[in-house]
């Protein structure tokens, strides 16, 4: 269970990083990440940064507002203390100066002054409110006098200083301090006779009484504090709050109201998420901060106005940015349908399936026009206006010039038939792909067609071959271009079979295979092309006796594929192997056969290459055929029509080749020249009919008495010459003495039921012993069967030097 937890993290960390990675590689992007996930991404940093922008906006101007307003109350406090304390420095300067006052404080009668001043400072209470109004009278720098609700003792380290400045100097003077009621500003005034100080007496008011009758703004708060280095001074009687270095006593205001963090000491400033506070100090002559009034300002509202507006702008923002990417996500997926069924055709064309096609409603000139001009071809055949389906220019330029408006409008924009296409790119596209599908069927069609008709397969089942088989079509008709322009010209047949022999192995890769070479008029099967002469495909049943071959014989193409026993001469493991064959007619007969074994899985594919393999085939007949009728021209014209046998134009080319190669390997060669004796007789009296039959009989037994590698020739009438090649000398001789013997003792048919005998005379001549060149041992051999006939005929005669005087022969 655990390591299946943490396989599912490593997966799930892998993916993190998969889909990193793809974030910074563009050429990985696929079309849904490039239209949706970037465009919402971007969309959600807009978003974002505009919902940022928005309520730091926001946040700035509600906090310039709040300072504003902070400092506005600033201002209003700052005037408010001013002005009263100047009413009350005024105020008690006036009492000073009252002739009444001044003669009590010199009659020393200190009842008199207290009530003489109680009375001067009662229309200050009432007119200002200051309930906390009170004073002291001081008759000399030593003179302790009850107060007014107020211990003011002379020696109060705070009024001590200032008493006597004031009664020295004759100056009135003031001083803010902490007392037992918290800030309070006292002011001292001598009372001065004849330009002496006769008395001083001090007023004191607290702060309180100020703040309190301040009309502030609404929703701002006032706390007076005091500094902690004088919180000593207050009544522990008051309630009283410590705040980061300051002490808010008991006042008016809640002390809810406080900064929960500690006011900036430069600004003065404490701006908080729901409140806003500013201080305004107090500092005494010396110029210390003894304490001072927050100014506080409750502005929750505002910052949930605040919030909500923000929340408002960010929900409007992430709205438009969905709707966009919604509408993006709709086109795509429109694209995306778009590219699948394109995807989905393109590969159904591949494989020759045109039937897919969007859904499109094409304009047409007939239509749109009410063209009814019948010398157009596009009148006779609508199919033809492809760039009047698409609304775009022409995809064939075939096709342009049957558009008898395009001349007109000089371009297909300016064509009312384009105005009224509806839709956009897309059912563009849509009906250009319709038109290209159609017009690749047309031409796979025409291709195929004109295919069947090249390799001649009109008779099977057709079907409109995909772009593959075409390829594969064409290269195939190119080998075979390639394959009929080599054969031409060539000058034996066995070349004509090494081209054959060379396409079977390579171009069809065809491993096993066997050619037969067809002589009709022998009636004989001989393999010229045998890929495994050791294992043959056929049995040797089929060279003994051509006509058993089924393929010869019925003229027609045999395979083991769907009948194993349809020819039983097949030489081969039929649940392995596959056998066919291909007879090839020359002349109206059979001239060759080609057979070959392949595996049973190869023969699908080898079953596809048998219409282009016949096609080899057949590129050979007229050559094969051309260079069999050479050949028997050839051999008629070096042989006697007779007897057979070669005649002396033969034995003129045979000589041009066969002497040099003697004469390197040191041959002896053997020449005898055979005359019947009295052969003319015959003619003369049995005919010409018995003495052809006679010669035939005697080639017959010439035949029977030499090698079948040795020579007969005819080389005149009834003169014959045989040709020994590589004997041993005097053999010659044997030779010629049995072929006397065999003609002697053999009674020659000459019709009718008769027979006779007959002799022969025989002159021997030996290459190179009797002559240095094969043409003067013949005419050797003939001097030396003139001898033997000089001497009586029926004899053999061995050419000697004596028989030959002369050099020229």
């Amino acid at each position: 269970m655990r390591g299946s937890l943490k396989k599912k993290k490593i997966n799930r960390r892998d993916k993190i990083q998969n889909y990193l990675l793809k974030v910074i590689k563009p050429y990985d992007w696929t079309l849904s990440f490039r239209f949706i996930v970037i465009p919402a991404i971007l969309l959600l940093l807009v978003a974002l940064t505009t919902s940022l922008f928005f309520a730091r906006s926001i946040h700035m101007s509600s906090q310039e507002h709040l300072t504003e307003r902070l400092h506005l109350g600033h201002s209003l406090l700052n005037s408010q203390f001013k002005e009263n304390f100047r009413l009350i420095d005024f105020s008690v300067a006036r009492i000073a100066e009252n002739s009444a006052v001044i003669q009590s404080f010199a009659e020393q009668d200190l009842p008199l002054i207290n009530n003489l001043i109680k009375h001067a400072t009662d229309p200050i209470r009432q007119m200002s409110g200051f309930n906390s109004l009170n004073f002291c009278t001081y008759l000399s720098l030593d003179h302790e006098s009850p107060s007014s609700g107020w211990e003011c003792s002379v020696r109060d380290e705070t009024i001590a200083p200032f008493i006597e400045q004031s009664w020295r100097s004759h100056d009135q003077g003031s001083e803010l301090y902490v007392g037992s009621m918290g800030l309070s500003r006292i002011t001292i005034v001598p009372v001065v006779q004849d330009m002496k100080t006769v008395g001083v007496f001090a007023v004191r008011i607290s702060l309180n009484s100020i703040l309190s009758n301040l009309d502030l703004p609404r929703g701002m708060t006032m706390v007076p504090v005091v500094s902690d280095d004088f919180v000593g001074n207050l009544n522990p009687a008051m309630t009283s709050m410590d705040y980061a270095g300051w002490t808010a006593y008991d006042s008016s205001q809640a002390f809810t109201l406080l900064p929960s963090e500690s006011i900036d000491s430069t600004s003065r400033l404490s701006l908080e998420r729901n409140n806003s506070f500013l201080l305004y100090p107090l500092m005494n002559s010396s110029g210390y901060e003894i304490g001072g009034v927050i100014l506080g300002i409750d502005h929750s509202l505002i910052t949930s106005h605040n919030q909500a507006y923000w929340r408002y702008i960010t929900i409007i923002t992430l709205s438009f940015g969905l709707a966009i990417i919604l509408i993006l996500f709709i086109n795509l997926l429109k694209i995306k349908q778009f590219f699948q069924k394109l995807k989905r055709m393109i590969i159904a064309s591949h494989s020759n399936d045109f039937s897919d096609r969007f859904e499109t409603d094409p304009v047409h000139c007939l239509e749109a026009l009410s063209c009814h001009n019948e010398e157009c071809p596009v009148y006779e055949n609508p199919a033809l206006v492809c760039y009047l389906e698409t609304g775009s220019e022409a995809i064939s330029p075939k096709w342009r010039d049957t558009c008898i408006f395009l001349n007109k409008y000089e371009d297909c924009t300016n064509c009312p038939v384009y105005a009224m296409r509806r839709g956009d790119e897309l059912d563009e596209m849509r009906n250009v792909i319709n038109t290209m599908m159609r017009l690749w069927s047309i031409f796979l069609d025409k291709s195929g067609r004109l295919l069947s008709k090249v390799l001649r397969t009109e008779s099977t089942t057709y079907h409109i071959p995909s772009l593959d088989d075409v390829a594969n079509r064409m290269e195939q008709m190119a080998n075979l271009t390639s394959f009929s322009h080599d054969i031409r010209g060539v000058y034996q047949k066995e070349e004509v079979y090494e081209q054959l022999k060379i396409a079977f192995s390579k171009t069809f890769k065809i491993d096993h295979f066997l050619l037969f070479e067809v002589n009709s008029s022998q009636n004989r099967m001989s393999p010229v092309l045998d890929s495994h002469p050791d294992d043959a495909l056929c049995k040797k049943d089929i060279i003994l006796n051509p006509e058993i071959c089924r393929a010869k014989r019925m003229s027609e193409e045999v395979s083991s594929a769907g009948n194993e026993a349809l020819c039983p001469y097949f030489n081969c493991e039929h649940s392995k192997y596959i056998r066919y064959c291909i007879p090839l007619v020359m002349g109206g007969q059979v001239g060759t056969v080609f057979s070959f074994m392949v595996p049973r899985s190869e023969w699908p594919m080898k079953r596809e290459q048998v219409v282009i393999l016949r096609k080899y085939m057949e590129e050979t007949a007229p050559i094969l055929t051309t260079l069999r009728l050479l050949e028997a021209t050839r051999e008629q014209s070096m042989r006697d029509p007779l007897t057979h046998c070669q005649n002396r134009r033969f034995l003129d080319e045979y000589m041009q080749q066969y002497e040099p190669l003697c004469i390197r390997e040191n041959k002896t060669i053997g020449f005898l020249m055979a005359d019947l004796d009295y052969f003319k007789q015959v003619n003369d009296h049995h005919g010409h009919q018995a003495g052809d039959m006679m010669l035939k009989q005697v080639v017959s037994i010439i035949k029977e008495g030499i090698r079948s590698s040795d020579l007969l020739i005819r080389y005149g009438g009834e003169e014959f010459l045989v040709l020994l090649p590589q004997v041993e000398p005097g053999m010659s001789e044997e030779v010629a003495e049995k072929i006397r013997a065999r003609i002697e003792q053999y009674q020659f048919d000459i019709g009718d039921g008769k027979k006779i005998k007959k002799t022969i005379s025989l002159g021997v001549a030996e290459f190179p012993h009797d002559a240095n060149t094969m043409y003067k041992a013949i005419k050797f051999s003939d001097v030396a069967l003139y001898e033997a006939k000089a001497k009586g005929r029926n004899r053999v005669v061995r050419f000697e030097q004596e028989m030959w005087a002369d050099e020229d022969y």
